[in-house]
């Protein structure tokens, strides 16, 4: 059945009813463009079949015939695609920062600093140890032996 004929039969059905289901104005254009003014007209989505093909009964397996497309779905999948890239973009830019940092000249002599702190901590640790160590030896009271002879 043709276009012309797959539309005049759900119009008598359909006809001057208000509510979410509604018959269509016939709109010329690819599905992009229909999609688009589905959204901008807030309906939800769009059930279309394709002009060029005669109707079918529409079942899971035939999904080529019919098309269903939902604006709110495809705003979501946009806005999630979106954040994806921008996610993306902000870990590139930061890989690329951490390595011209730790590359350039002064992520080495930051990392040098650093690195000397450290070294200077543990040194000042073994001085304090050392140190105590000291003191113990000095404060143990040394036996004395005598020989008897």
């Amino acid at each position: 059945m043709l276009l012309s004929e797959r539309r005049r039969l759900p119009e008598p059905i359909v006809a001057g009813r208000a509510g979410v289901i509604r018959m269509s104005e016939e709109v010329d254009a690819n599905g992009e463009e229909f999609f688009r003014i589905a959204c901008e007209h807030g309906d939800e989505g769009i059930v279309a079949k394709r002009r060029d093909d005669y109707g079918r009964a529409s079942r899971p397996h035939h999904h080529d015939f019919w098309r269903g497309v939902w604006c709110w779905i495809e705003s979501k999948v946009k806005v999630a695609e979106d954040k994806a890239d921008k996610a993306a973009s902000d870990l590139a830019l930061h890989k690329l920062h951490t390595a011209e940092y730790y590359v350039s000249k002064q992520g080495l002599r930051e990392t040098t600093e650093q690195l000397m702190a450290a070294i200077g901590a543990v040194k000042g640790s073994v001085d304090n140890m050392t140190l105590r160590v000291d003191r113990i030896v000095e404060n143990q009271t040394q036996k004395r032996t005598t020989r008897a002879g």
